[in-house]
């Protein structure tokens, strides 16, 4: 935004015109100077704006900033008194919500028409062939912030109608350049034709140029979200797009058209005379303007914002209404309802933008800093957070690397994975204003991703790598229940080639391989503390024959397999890759408390036990039996020993018993006790005999 010094103070006092201290004064308000010019002998200040703030885009809305600061009232520019109350020549409508307001001025145009110096003198190129009325409609914009454009009359075919476009179009703009305009876009038509994209740009075919006698004047509102859409997928920006993308003022359209009114050197009512600029009646058409918010908000709000608790009230209330707010004070005087100016609809949308916008007109270097006091009570944590705490680490201490990938694919990946699994296309959360095309719908699964880093990894001679990432995968109906309508987290795992890369012998095969990324899985799960078990799956996009589904209990938490080969073609991959992907609310289900056994610093005793068992039993199975036997003292049951005589049909397997006590030291009759506990039930329950 370029701010003019001698324009700047045609609208607000300024008690210091010196350029240092006006722009230590911008940076402090937040319009960030970035560079001061002299341009014959005038200060020109380049700022950076405020994001969303459309009313710092004229010279209004930084003096408004000014205003507030100083506490000094703005000096408004002069208009015409009213508009001629005559109607317009030709049927006006609007047939969309998307146009909030829409206002048309028919104006009288003499032959020749001259522009005002103190017009001129502000305008970068005013006599480059234009028409002056369209260098007026540009210094209006400067000046109050109001886009508006100007149509020939006599180009204008029946009538003018506000609607939005059920299919794509192209138009010849006032740039010479030819433009396809997407469907969904507001569009400004006569009978004929296209004559405008709204808050966009106009058409060639309804220009306004030098000898024209009659012109309509359009000054409106328009959605800024469909503004914006329309703009990026022209792949066009414009002063006027660039505005109303960050809303615009419904109260300014009027306004508007009799500051044109006033500078054109008209006046209000029929002129005889044709060699003067004058209105012929106007239309305003203001059906879809909604209320302006307001917020209750208490005083003391303010001051612990700032932490100055003696602030007054009084500047307080003051320098919000010079910024435009409509205060009133409850009975108390202790809260304060604010009702927001109409130029901030767009971008305030709560109370702490209200505060914000004091402090910064009283001055954010004015707020006391301190420490916030110390609280030791730490938050419940996320189920993200109870997660990774228990897998992290599995995965890391198996070599997988974290990684971060995008969250957008192109439409070449979205029809992939649409020819893959049919039933998703309709599920495609596609971006409408995406500035690159290969970004241009969100992603529905990240094996591609994944699979994408690992093929860069390889071509660049790595022999093997494992990553994992915990993203956020998109569709219009998520697979799985999900606390977002569009969004569910997903931890995905993916591996290429060799696993153990420091070793000097030859890669694993492909079947190892898989046997070690699926150990990787069950780890993962037993971290959770719920084993998992693998079902064929039938995930579209993993290789047909070498995939499973991954099942706790009766629910499925996820896939693993090989890469998909029409994946890996695509991508351009001729190593294989193995991908898991595991959903998040299954997870957190699979959380299960885990007892941690506390070390006892009390002696243990060891007693041996040897077992007649029979020839095809698994010692293993019988020593799981006698650790179930719930002693309260027994900690630990292993093999010792084994042996067979050639002519006996058993074995002599030794099991070692251990027994500690967790507060004291045992005595052996407790032992005793336990041990023959031990023997009996498995005398009686297994018909096992005891050497």
């Amino acid at each position: 935004m370029r701010v003019q010094l001698p324009l700047l103070e045609k609208f607000v006092s300024l008690p210091d015109t010196d350029p240092n201290s006006l722009r230590h004064l911008f940076d402090d308000l937040g319009l960030e100077v970035k560079q001061i010019d002299e341009v014959e002998g005038n200060t020109e200040f380049t700022i950076e704006t405020l994001a969303q703030r459309s009313d710092h885009l004229s010279i209004m809305g930084v003096a408004r900033e000014l205003s507030a600061r100083n506490l000094s009232a703005i000096k408004y520019p002069s208009v015409v008194p009213e508009l001629h109350d005559a109607k317009v020549s030709m049927m006006v409508g609007v047939h969309t919500e998307d146009c909030l307001r829409y206002a048309l001025m028919e104006m009288s145009l003499p032959e020749t028409m001259s522009l005002r110096k103190d017009v001129a003198e502000f305008l970068e190129s005013p006599d480059e062939g234009r028409h002056a009325l369209v260098h007026i409609l540009n210094y209006v914009q400067m000046e109050l912030g109001q886009p508006m454009h100007a149509f020939d009359r006599s180009k204008v075919k029946g009538e003018v109608r506000v609607v939005k476009s059920d299919a794509e179009e192209t138009i010849e703009a006032l740039d010479g350049k030819s433009y396809t305009v997407p469907v969904g876009s507001l569009l400004i038509r006569d009978k004929e034709k296209i004559i405008a994209v709204a808050g966009v740009i106009g058409c060639a075919n309804s220009m306004i140029e030098p000898g024209c006698r009659r012109a309509l004047i359009e000054s409106a509102t328009f959605d800024p979200v469909c503004v914006r859409k329309t703009a990026r997928a022209m792949g066009l920006s414009t002063d006027s797009s660039y505005l109303f993308e960050r809303g615009g003022d419904t109260e300014l359209v009027l306004y508007a058209l009799r500051r044109v009114l006033y500078l054109a050197a008209g006046s209000a009512g029929i002129v005889k005379s044709d060699d003067v600029a004058h209105d012929m009646g106007y239309i305003d058409i203001a059906h879809h303007v909604p209320e302006l918010p307001e917020y209750k908000i208490p005083l003391k709000r303010f001051k612990s914002a700032m932490n100055l608790p003696r602030l007054n009230d009084v500047e307080i209330i003051s320098r919000l209404k010079y910024q435009g707010y409509q205060v009133t004070t409850s009975d108390d005087k202790k809260t304060l309802a604010v009702k927001v100016p109409s130029w901030r609809r767009f971008s305030v949308q709560s109370a702490a933008t209200v505060i914000e916008d004091f402090a910064r007109s009283h001055g954010l270097n004015q707020a006391k800093p301190t420490l916030p006091p110390l609280d030791y009570e730490r938050a419940e944590p996320e189920d993200v957070d109870r997660v990774l705490s228990r897998i992290e680490s599995v995965l890391v201490g198996n070599g997988f690397l974290e990684v971060v990938s995008r969250s957008y694919y192109g439409s070449a990946e979205a029809d992939l994975i649409a020819r893959l699994h049919p039933e998703t296309a309709s599920q495609q959360v596609t971006l409408n204003n995406s500035l690159d095309k290969g970004y241009s719908h969100l992603k529905q699964t990240n094996v591609i991703h994944l699979a994408r880093i690992l093929d860069n990894y390889v071509r660049r001679g790595g022999q093997g790598a494992r990553i994992f990432e915990i993203g956020q995968l998109f569709a219009k109906q998520p697979p799985v229940a999900s606390a977002y309508d569009h969004e569910h987290t997903v931890y995905s795992m993916a591996a290429i080639g060799r696993w153990n890369c420091h070793e000097w012998k030859k890669p694993e095969p492909v079947a190892e391989r898989s046997l070690l990324f699926r150990g990787v899985i069950e780890s993962v799960f037993r971290s959770l503390g719920s084993p998992c078990r693998f079902v064929p799956g039938q995930h579209p996009l993993l290789h047909p024959g070498r995939q499973a589904c991954i099942m706790v209990g009766k629910e499925a938490c996820g896939y693993v397999g090989s890469l998909h080969p029409a994946i890996a073609q695509f991508i351009g991959l001729n190593e294989e890759v193995h991908i898991a992907e595991l959903y998040h609310n299954p997870l957190v289900s699979c959380i299960q408390e885990q007892l941690l056994h506390i070390a006892s610093d009390y002696p243990s005793i060891r007693r041996d036990i040897t077992i007649k068992v029979p020839e095809r039993a698994f010692a293993g199975e019988i020593a799981t039996r006698i650790a179930g036997m719930k002693d309260p003292f027994l900690t630990d049951v292993v093999v010792v020993d084994e042996f067979k005589k050639d002519d006996e049909s058993f074995r002599r397997v030794t099991f070692r018993l251990t027994f500690q006590g967790s507060d004291r030291t045992l005595e052996h009759t407790e032992i005793d006790a336990s041990m023959e506990a031990i023997i009996a039930k498995l005398a009686d329950k297994d018909r096992l005999e005891v050497v």
